[in-house]
């Protein structure tokens, strides 16, 4: 077992990417992670008190999984900013819309990511314009990023200038 995770809780190692997990530092433990159950957002049947366990920390990361289903609603209540990824497909500019309908209800600022663009995002890029809404990056379709990814890698970490563009991402959340 991982020294700082509850019990019962276990990384899925390098490539662990699994919805609902909350980074944050470990209380009393050092840096550190929590996770939550895979599908869980927090409070929604993840690690008992998943946003209580960083509340206090200057930054938290929230990953929900895609749609807007109640655990997303749920996970985005009290975020400060809202990062919507999404695809230049009729589908991605679909449920952009719907998750971009939430977080103005909810009254959260959000910004934009273009994941695996083929450089046909002119619907994308015109939804977010009329929705005031900055596209922060956009991610190629790539074989080589593809590879990466599909050996468990991190664009960020194993390709030139990904990681300077992660930072730039960040920097502009950041509050």
């Amino acid at each position: 077992m991982h020294p700082r995770l509850p019990a019962g809780s276990h990384p899925g190692g390098p490539a662990d990417h699994r919805p609902g997990r909350v980074l944050a530092p470990a209380p009393a433990a050092g840096p550190g992670e929590r996770y939550l159950k895979r599908g869980g957002g927090a409070g929604s049947g993840g690690h008992p008190g998943g946003k209580d366990v960083s509340e206090g920390h200057p930054l938290i990361l929230y990953d929900a999984s895609p749609g807007i289903a109640c655990p997303v609603i749920e996970t985005l209540e009290g975020s400060d900013f809202c990062l919507l990824v999404t695809e230049s497909t009729p589908f991605g500019l679909h449920d952009l819309r719907l998750a971009v309908e939430v977080a103005e209800t909810l009254g959260i600022p959000a910004g934009i990511v273009i994941n695996r663009s083929d450089g046909e995002d002119a619907a994308t890029v015109a939804f977010a314009q009329e929705h005031n809404l900055p596209i922060l990056m956009t991610i190629p379709f790539s074989r080589e990023i593809a590879a990466v990814q599909n050996r468990g890698g991190l664009i960020g970490r194993d390709l030139p200038g990904w990681e300077e563009r992660f930072t730039d991402l960040f920097t502009g959340v950041s509050p």
